[in-house]
């Protein structure tokens, strides 16, 4: 339900598993980076999905998205983490 207490049109069962493969060197318009990357699953009412994510080591940023066979779909183009460049 939403805070008014109102119900949704359309219902739907999600869920999402992350999985750690470990840390890698990437390079994107805003830098390069150490990232973790994350295998991620999304299950939407029975349909499942695979993507990456690419968060950054020591500033939890999400750098980069990828679909299932790396094909990039999203990158940090620039951007500050408490007023400092990433």
């Amino acid at each position: 339900t939403f805070p008014d207490n109102s119900a949704p049109d359309i219902v739907q069962n999600i869920s999402t598993e992350f999985i750690y493969e470990g840390v890698e060197t990437i390079t994107i318009p805003a830098g390069t980076f150490q990232a973790c990357r994350v295998r991620r699953f999304d299950d939407i009412d029975g349909q499942v999905s695979e993507s990456y994510n690419w968060i950054g080591q020591g500033n939890g940023v999400l750098l980069l998205e990828s679909d299932a066979e790396f094909r990039f779909e999203a990158a940090v183009m620039s951007g500050t983490v408490n007023g400092q460049p990433l």
